[in-house]
């Protein structure tokens, strides 16, 4: 019996010291984005490329001989479950690094990973208040200011009474008052403001409204891609022909395939994302598709936050103070310099959606 207890504690020794040099081997990372719901495909595109990512590191030694993995919280767009993963994600796996997706769950978040010195990094986040958030908040995908700026001056001279359908949820009212102010400015006016909840499927009530007020053109500031997408079928079957504007949320094959026909010749603005053909292939050889929304920026995110840990190991405040003296990162997703606020600079372009594809506008 003395032999078997004997052999019991020395096994028990030899996995709990196994164990932990399983965990010293691995660096985790946090993730906290739609991965179901409405607005699934903001954080599923993101995802693959971070696991894309996440894979070619491993593959090649991992940083600094230790592997890395992404945990993933799902939080169905929802702030208040966001903010219970970043809780979690903090105190029990003790990660230094969150990449999040969504702006309203982001901001929520902020507060917490300030106060904890966790470095928030976010490939999709398109707030403008999300440059005024923290000291340890990034972001690779410019603010959306500029983009709603270009949309309404692309306007304004062609058009000069527009309407606005928005989605009644942060960051949307912030992006229809700057595309109204940017319109007005060249004595066009707006017509009419309607707004929808989140999740809508039925917006012919809105759209009876604004096809009332007999507008030029109309601008779609709604949520989802799906949400975009059934907004437009509806306007096209109640007969409204005028030209439709909007934003990059339409950049994603799902607003194809719900609109059909009625998202042809919708015309946006999307900053530049001059994504690497290298990348391209790698990713459709392990998807089978092309790199969806924020993919490349994503995939970038993880590749830069890999070199911070290189440089710094888990030390949040090195990492933070490495990511500021990052200029001109040569990643798929273009050059990326991070400017004292966590924000970066990229060129936007208008945009038309042509035979179901996402091109460059022609006059």
């Amino acid at each position: 019996m003395g032999l078997i207890v004997a052999i019991i504690a020395v096994v028990g020794i030899w996995y709990g010291v196994n164990r932990k040099s399983v965990e010293k081997e691995t660096i985790s990372i946090g993730f906290i984005g739609p991965l179901t719901g409405s607005g699934a495909a903001y954080g599923i595109n993101p995802k693959k490329a971070m696991d894309l990512a996440v894979e070619e590191i491993n593959s090649s030694g991992g940083i600094n001989g230790k592997i890395i993995s992404i945990i993933y919280e799902d939080d169905q767009a929802n702030p208040a479950t966001a903010v219970s993963a970043a809780h979690k994600l903090i105190d029990l796996d003790k990660v230094s690094v969150i990449f999040s997706i969504t702006s309203a769950s982001s901001l929520a978040i902020t507060p917490i990973t300030e106060k904890a010195k966790i470095i928030l990094f976010s490939p999709a986040v398109a707030h403008p208040s999300y440059s005024e958030a923290g000291d340890y908040t990034f972001r690779n995908r410019p603010s959306i200011t500029l983009e709603i700026q270009t949309i309404s001056n692309f306007a304004k001279e062609k058009y000069r009474k527009a309407a606005i359908l928005y989605t009644n949820k942060d960051p949307y009212p912030k992006i229809q008052e700057i595309f109204q102010k940017e319109f007005q400015q060249n004595n066009s006016e707006v017509a009419v403001i309607e707004s929808a909840e989140a999740e809508t499927k039925d917006f012919r009530t809105q759209l009876v409204k604004i096809k009332n007020t007999n507008p030029d053109v109309i601008f779609f500031a709604l949520y989802s891609p799906k949400e975009n997408g059934l907004a437009m079928k509806q306007a096209r079957e109640l007969s409204i022909k005028v030209p439709f504007l909007s934003m990059v949320a339409i950049q994603n094959p799902e607003f194809v395939q719900t609109s059909g026909g009625a998202g042809e010749s919708v015309v946006y603005a999307a900053f530049v994302s001059s994504t690497s053909e290298d990348f391209i292939s790698n990713y459709k050889a392990k998807y089978n598709e092309k790199p969806g929304l924020f993919a490349p920026e994503a995939y970038d995110a993880v590749k830069i936050i890999a070199l911070g840990i290189k440089k710094c190991g888990i030390d949040s405040d090195c990492i933070k103070e490495y990511l500021y003296k990052i200029k001109d990162y040569p990643g798929v997703s273009g050059i990326t310099t991070f400017d004292e606020k966590g924000d970066v600079s990229k060129p936007v372009e208008i945009k038309i959606v042509k035979n179901g594809q996402f091109v460059p506008y022609e006059k």
